[in-house]
């Protein structure tokens, strides 16, 4: 099945930095930070110009069947080489998401117009080009910004779940109520219940933690919904929002710090942050201050030069209770050289003992976030 809707592909114009890279005559030595062995005077261009790319990729892009099905979407980062006489040659996919999008960037790469080769010194050379390609489904609802879950399941219904006011409505005071700060992604999941209830809320682990708290907090003030029916019935769907802030979306500026702010594991499950029990520390607050206040090790140069304060520290929870991703959310250090304060603070939590996992609605033991305070007092 073919899908033209031309916002399901947003081709990034051709910067440094990240989103998209030319090295000339050679192999890159890292996929994270690219080498140049010289400069060329022009970089490779699409002989149909970026226009007529872009039209390219949207008249030809085959969405897969299986991606359609479980409403896989995601960026594919394909490098290629644009030979001396503008052919593409070599494609390979440097990081993709599956379910058949991977083949078919590869497929667009190699059946694509010639472009004009990169030149130095007057002469054409071979350069090596690496761009992301959008496989992007369009929202079921008219709406930028909601998915459904699972596509499958959501063709067969009767009647979609609404929300009153309607969806382009949703949208505008969900946006003003959460006010994400620009080059934001939200990436959150919810349930609407049977009941039309919302339940089942989470966000990506990528989204700051208060911005996925307001994320939470906007939908659980803006529910009940009206629920999905199949077969003459209420049931529960699974929806989706997925947005990225920064303006313009044309912009390669924008679009650069989108790739970069969204990549993320996508086997990796959502974080909650709105919980019916919290985590918490398994053998309770009194045992949990023992521990920080009997292994924290003062660094050295910190106490010397009296540096101390509160260093908050975020991280997560895992259903098992271990304590991952930690890193500083705030401090109160009155300097820019913490002197290793902050680096033992984040050392406390890695080897910290497991918490009572948090437990959310609808749901068992989830993944959460947590933010505990730790004082240094030299």
């Amino acid at each position: 099945m073919k899908i033209t809707a031309l916002r399901r592909i947003i081709l990034l114009p051709f910067v440094i930095l990240g989103a998209l890279n030319f090295v000339s005559g050679q192999t890159p030595q890292s996929n994270n930070e690219w080498k140049y062995s010289g400069k060329q005077d022009t970089n490779p261009t699409p002989a149909v110009g970026m226009e007529g790319w872009a039209s390219y990729l949207e008249e030809n892009l085959q969405y897969p069947d299986i991606a359609q099905r479980i409403g896989l979407e995601g960026r594919v980062f394909v490098k290629f080489a644009v030979k001396k006489d503008g052919s593409l040659a070599y494609a390979n996919v440097q990081r993709g998401i599956g379910a058949g999008c991977d083949a078919e960037a590869i497929r667009l790469i190699e059946n694509a117009p010639n472009w004009v080769p990169g030149t130095r010194k007057g002469k054409p050379v071979k350069t090596e080009v690496m761009l992301p390609i959008l496989f992007r489904l369009p929202s079921a609802y008219g709406s930028r910004i909601i998915f459904p879950a699972d596509w499958s399941s959501f063709q067969k219904l009767d009647r979609k779940p609404e929300v009153s006011g309607g969806m382009d409505e949703f949208e505008k005071r969900f946006l003003s109520k959460i006010n994400p700060p620009e080059n934001t992604h939200l990436d959150i999941n919810f349930t609407v219940a049977a009941n039309g209830e919302l339940c089942n809320i989470s966000t990506g682990s990528g989204m700051p933690c208060e911005i996925a708290y307001r994320s939470e907090v906007a939908l659980q003030e803006m529910s009940p919904w009206q629920p999905g029916v199949k077969d003459g019935e209420a049931v529960s769907v699974d929806l989706k929002i997925s947005h990225s802030s920064g303006g313009n979306p044309s912009t390669s500026e924008d679009l650069e710090t989108i790739h970069l702010t969204t990549e993320s594991d996508s086997s990796e499950e959502p974080v909650y942050s709105m919980l019916e029990l919290k985590a918490t520390p398994t053998n309770g607050q009194i045992a949990w201050q023992t521990y920080l206040k009997e292994n924290l090790q003062y660094p050295k140069a910190a106490l010397e030069n009296n540096i101390g304060g509160r260093v908050m520290i975020e991280f997560i929870v895992e259903k098992n209770g271990e304590l991952t991703n930690a890193k500083v959310y705030r401090h109160t250090l009155m300097t820019d050289n913490d002197m290793g304060v902050l680096a033992e603070a984040l050392r406390l939590i890695e080897n910290a003992p497991k918490w009572n996992p948090g437990k959310a609605r609808c749901k068992g033991p989830v993944r959460s976030r947590a933010i505990v305070t730790i004082t240094f007092r030299p």
